[in-house]
């Protein structure tokens, strides 16, 4: 029911007036709003037919929002508005609206991150076992979060987790994502100058039209990636994985990679080379 509830406040309509899909009885409002893609796969889940593949609890939400460090914040906030709609008549009271809530909830979270750079993350990786190593959960970010700890100039973003972001068009050249996961990311048209993607996971992401000149891309999964029409002039190829990597159209002057590498990746005619030529051969 709040699913159902979000759909509404989202769209401006009832449930009733939206269509369904005849097969799985499936609500189709996706082509109707724009929100981030992972806050759509949250709504999803919550509508989710059967019982049992939705989520179980308000909690098992708010953790897959990320809410639950401001719970606090969020529950002040709304009790001073209730606050202020009882004492509206006296114009006294002072009421922080859901945009400066947000706004702190914001700051809060990129100052906490601003602390966290690579040497930090290099002495607690050497601190552990090989096993730990190998276990040890990738710190997790979503896109507000990330871009505002961009803006207040934080550059390093290893060993994170940064799947499904929707990123597009944003600006982060020269940023570190080393070994980091940014599976089927939306990274179309961003700006990825000079930035580090080496050991980085990035399987089925939209690089379309991304600009990555000089990115270095060694040792990179790039397998299913959407490349077309990227700028991957000078960008270091090495080792990376290209399995079934859409290059159509993409610029690879200068870029390191081997032949067997292209092989392995769609390209087209309007595909340049690293030698400069353009086309299959």
């Amino acid at each position: 029911s709040v699913g159902v509830t979000c759909i509404y406040l989202l769209i401006g309509k009832s449930p009733q007036d939206l269509d369904y899909n005849l097969s799985t009885g499936e609500m189709l409002w996706q082509h109707k709003v724009q929100i981030s893609e992972h806050l759509g796969i949250v709504l999803k889940k919550m509508l989710e037919g059967s019982v049992r593949h939705r989520y179980q609890s308000a909690t098992e939400v708010l953790k897959a929002l990320e809410l639950e460090p401001y719970l606090d914040s969020l529950a002040k906030s709304m009790n001073a508005q209730r606050n202020a709609a009882s004492s509206s008549s006296s114009g006294s009271a002072y009421t922080p609206s859901i945009a400066q809530t947000a706004s702190a909830i914001r700051a809060r979270r990129a100052k906490s991150l601003e602390g966290l750079d690579e040497q930090t993350v290099i002495i607690n990786s050497q601190a552990l076992t090989p096993t730990e190593r190998k276990h040890k959960a990738p710190r997790k970010l979503d896109t507000i979060s990330l871009l505002a700890a961009y803006a207040n100039g934080r550059r390093n973003f290893t060993l994170h987790d940064l799947s499904l972001l929707d990123l597009q068009r944003a600006n982060l050249q020269s940023a570190n994502f080393s070994s980091s996961k940014l599976v089927r990311t939306n990274l179309q048209k961003a700006n990825l100058f000079k930035s580090n993607f080496s050991k980085a996971s990035l399987k089925q992401a939209n690089l379309k039209e991304a600009s990555l000149s000089q990115a270095d891309l060694n040792h990179a999964d790039l397998e299913e990636a959407d490349l077309r029409g990227a700028d991957l002039t000078y960008a270091d190829l090495n080792d990376a994985n290209l399995r079934g990597a859409n290059l159509c159209g993409a610029n690879l002057t200068g870029a390191k990679l081997t032949e067997e590498q292209l092989a392995l990746a769609k390209i087209n005619r309007m595909t340049v080379r690293p030698s400069g030529k353009q086309g299959l051969l």
